[in-house]
């Protein structure tokens, strides 16, 4: 790929991002943004939420620079969000939008991953689009404090089922955008431009941060 096709890609890409970064002046500070794409698997692109205050935070995909979300006086959550891009010489074209909700304290280094908000243009996903994924952290738990006391917890067979049944939860896409109520099957939404995933991002952030101050207020 010559200079002039990489130029024109990280062009495409940078106006992509730059309206999308828009999206998270919910935060409260402007010099969050998209980064410079880095190439990944299966000729995509991917640029990842930065800005100041960030902390490392993990999933089985990728390492993210996670970001303190606003919802309480507590550094509790953390936010972080990926756009992918599929490249085909000059041609770019949006893969995904993600954001990820991470619990933890600001000293613990190992932060948990909560929410998953996801919107995908596989045309040929089984999945509805966009989506939520929503993880279950029990069995790491569990590791955790194995390593603690060094020694395995006594087994259950109950806690046995339970731990079965969680591993399916990660992996369940629940609809975000359905439109069953006008009996509709249809549960995928297309991406269109730029514009239209700036504004998913910022409804959902913003009724992410509402849920989790009401949970947080109900439950705290």
């Amino acid at each position: 790929m010559g200079k002039t096709e990489v130029s024109r890609i990280q062009g495409q890409i940078a106006t992509f991002s730059k309206q999308c970064s828009k999206s998270f002046e919910l935060l409260g500070d402007r010099s969050i943004r998209f980064g410079e794409p880095r190439p990944v698997a299966g000729q995509k692109m991917l640029v990842q939420l930065n800005g100041p205050g960030s902390v490392t935070a993990r999933t089985d995909k990728y390492t993210y620079a996670a970001l303190p979300f606003p919802v309480s006086d507590l550094k509790l959550f953390w936010l972080a969000a990926t756009l992918e891009f599929k490249t085909n010489r000059n041609i770019v074209t949006p893969d995904s939008a993600t954001m990820i909700i991470f619990t933890g304290e600001a000293y613990n280094s190992d932060k948990q991953p909560l929410l998953r908000a996801e919107w995908e243009s596989n045309a040929a996903s089984p999945h509805a689009q966009p989506h939520w994924h929503v993880y279950n952290s029990r069995v790491g738990s569990i590791a955790k404090e194995s390593e603690l006391f060094d020694t395995a917890p006594a087994f259950d067979p109950s806690e046995s089922i339970t731990t079965s049944i969680n591993d399916y939860v990660p992996k369940f896409h629940f609809a975000m955008c359905a439109s069953w109520s006008s009996n509709n099957s249809n549960c995928v939404q297309a991406i269109q431009d730029e514009q239209c995933v700036a504004d998913w991002l910022s409804h959902t952030l913003r009724y992410i941060q509402g849920q989790l101050v009401y949970t947080m207020r109900r439950h705290g």
